[in-house]
C-alpha cells in the first residue's frame, strides 16, 4: 500500500471535518459513521491533503505520494481529485478542497485530530518499520502486477514462480503497493537470508516484531488482522513454507499470502503465476528506435542505462540494443547489469564483450547477495539440485537450442542416469524454473535460457566433463545417418 510505503509508522490518527472521519491507517474515509466508496489514488490524495490541512500541496508532490516511481500525466491527477470532490458532495466539495491555480491544491475545512490509542501487545507499534521496501521500477510488468493482484481478490495464497533473475521480488513489492482491500496493511518477510529451514518461523515473527519467535506468537500476532502476508525467497525453505502457508492459512481466515519462488510451494489452496522473461525485439537488422522501444526488455536497458550517464537510443544502436536484449533472454537482472556498464564501454563493445561472459561475474554490490551477478543467482539455483539434477544440468549445456525428452535421456546415459531418473531430474529442473519447457507444434520442447546454458557449460568444464558429453552429443546427433548405412553393409 503507498501509504504505508512512504511513511516509517502509520498514521493512526483520526482526522475528523464536517461528518467525515478518516482513519489513514485502515484506508478508510466514513461519512456518518458509514463507509465511503472512495479510490486507491483519490483516497492517497485526500490522505495528503487532510494531514497537511490548510497547506498549499503542488501538484508534482501529489502526484509523487501517489505514484511513486511511476510516470503518470498531470490529467490522472484532475481526474482522481474531481472523484474525490464528487465523493465528498457535490454541492459541499468547494468546502474541503480549493484548487489554488497554476500551484496546487489545499485543503481548507477544518480539522480536528484524534489521537487513537496505542496498538495492543498482539499487534506492536513498530510492526510496519520492517514492511514493505519502496516501491521499485517495474518497466514491461503492469501486466502480471494487474493479474496478480486481481488472482489475490479470489484467492487467499498466490506464488509467483520463475527463473533467478527475472524480477519476482520487485513484482511481488509492487503488487504489495497496488492491492487496496487490506484494511490491516502489507507486511513484507525477507527470507532469502535465511540459512536453515527450521529459522523460517524467527524470521516471520522478526518481521512481526513479535516477543517471541514462536509459530503461536506468530498466530497470536495475526489473528483477526486482514493482512497480505509476502514470503519473499522461499525455495531453499521448502518445505517448511509449505507447512507454514498451510498453517497460517488454516488458523488466520483474513490473512492473505504472496510468495516468491523459484518453484511452487504446493500449498493446498495456492494460485501460481509464472513470470515470463520480458518481451524482446524480433530479428531485424534495421529495426528503429521507435519500433524497439516497444518492447519491455529494450525499455528497462534504457531506463538503466540512463540511471548511470546520460544516454538516448537512435536507430543506429536500436539494432544492437535489441540484440544485446535477446541475448540476455530478457530477464531483467542481466539487462541490469549490462547497461550499468553502457557509460564505460558503449553499446558497440557491450555487444561484443557479450560472448566474454564477463555479465557473469560483474554486478551491482548494493544488491542482496544473490542477486549481484548473474553468475550468483545462477549459483544459488545450482547449489539447491541434488546429485542427479545438478549431473543432468549441466549435460544439457551441450544444447544449443530446443531438445526433446529423449535427447536428454540419451544425453545422461553418460551420467549413469536411466530414463526414470532422467525423466524425474528433468521435471525438477522444470519445476525449479531452470529449464524452461514449451508446447510447439503439439510437441513438449525444452531449452536452457542463453545464460543459464553459459552457466551450466562453464560448470560442465570445471568437472572436466565437457569433452565427453560434446563427443557424446555428437553421436546422438550422427545415429540417424549411420544406421541406414549399416542396415545395408549388413
Amino acid at each position: 500500500m503507498d501509504m504505508i510505503a512512504s511513511c516509517p509508522l502509520p498514521d493512526k490518527n483520526i482526522y475528523v471535518f464536517g461528518p467525515y472521519r478518516l482513519a489513514p491507517n485502515r484506508q478508510l474515509l466514513s461519512r456518518n459513521g458509514l463507509p465511503v466508496r472512495l479510490g486507491g489514488r483519490a483516497l492517497d490524495i485526500l490522505i495528503r491533503l487532510v494531514q497537511r490541512a490548510g497547506e498549499i500541496i503542488s501538484k508534482n508532490e501529489l502526484i509523487a505520494f501517489v505514484w511513486p516511481n511511476t510516470f503518470v500525466h498531470e490529467d490522472n491527477l484532475k481526474v482522481n481529485v474531481s472523484a474525490l470532490r464528487r465523493a465528498l458532495g457535490a454541492g459541499a466539495a468547494s468546502a474541503y478542497i480549493a484548487t489554488i491555480a497554476g500551484r496546487g491544491y489545499r485543503f481548507v475545512a477544518p480539522v480536528t485530530i484524534e489521537p487513537t490509542e496505542h496498538a495492543s501487545s498482539s499487534w506492536p507499534a513498530s510492526a510496519y518499520a520492517q514492511t514493505l521496501p519502496k516501491a521499485p521500477l517495474t518497466i514491461g510488468r503492469d501486466g502480471d502486477i494487474s493479474r496478480i493482484a486481481g488472482r489475490l481478490a479470489g484467492a487467499r495464497c498466490v506464488t509467483i514462480v520463475g527463473s533467478g533473475g527475472i524480477g519476482k521480488t520487485s513484482v511481488a513489492i509492487a503488487v504489495g503497493h497496488r492491492v487496496r482491500n487490506y484494511s490491516d496493511g502489507v507486511l513484507f518477510v525477507d527470507l532469502s537470508t535465511v540459512g536453515d529451514p527450521q529459522n523460517a518461523p524467527a524470521a516471520i515473527a522478526a518481521a512481526l516484531d513479535a516477543e517471541q519467535n514462536s509459530f503461536r506468537e506468530i498466530i497470536d500476532c495475526l489473528k483477526g488482522r486482514n493482512v497480505l502476508l509476502i514470503f519473499d525467497g522461499c525455495e531453499h525453505l521448502l518445505p517448511t513454507m509449505t507447512t507454514i502457508a498451510d498453517h497460517l492459512l488454516d488458523a488466520l481466515p483474513m490473512l492473505s499470502l504472496l510468495a516468491t519462488s523459484r518453484e511452487p510451494l504446493r500449498a493446498r489452496s495456492e494460485l501460481v503465476h509464472r513470470l515470463p522473461t520480458l518481451e524482446t525485439p524480433w530479428t531485424k537488422p534495421d529495426i528503429t528506435a521507435r519500433e524497439a522501444l516497444d518492447f519491455g526488455a529494450v525499455q528497462l536497458f534504457i531506463a538503466r542505462a540512463q540511471e548511470h550517464g546520460f544516454y538516448v537510443l537512435d536507430d543506429r544502436d536500436a539494432p544492437l540494443v535489441s540484440s544485446i536484449c535477446r541475448r540476455l533472454d530478457g530477464i531483467p537482472l542481466a539487462i541490469n547489469l549490462a547497461a550499468s556498464k553502457v557509460r564505460v564501454f558503449g553499446i558497440p563493445t557491450l555487444a561484443a564483450m557479450l560472448g566474454q561472459r564477463f555479465l557473469l561475474i560483474n554486478g551491482e554490490r548494493t544488491a542482496p547477495m544473490r542477486q549481484q551477478t548473474l553468475f550468483s543467482t545462477l549459483d544459488w539455483s545450482y547449489r539447491l539440485l541434488s546429485d542427479a539434477e545438478a549431473a543432468l544440468f549441466r549435460i544439457l549445456a551441450v544444447f544449443a537450442g530446443v531438445f526433446h525428452l529423449q535427447d536428454a535421456v540419451v544425453m545422461a546415459e553418460i551420467a549413469e542416469l536411466d530414463a526414470s531418473q532422467t525423466i524425474d531430474a528433468l521435471e525438477r529442473l522444470t519445476q525449479r524454473s531452470i529449464v524452461c519447457a514449451e508446447y510447439r507444434g503439439g510437441a513438449l520442447n525444452y531449452r536452457l535460457l542463453e545464460t543459464t546454458r553459459e552457466y551450466a557449460t562453464k560448470q560442465l568444464a570445471d568437472v572436466g566433463e565437457q569433452d565427453r558429453a560434446v563427443k557424446h552429443h555428437a553421436r546422438h546427433i550422427l545415429s540417424p545417418f549411420k544406421r541406414p548405412t549399416e542396415d545395408c553393409m549388413a
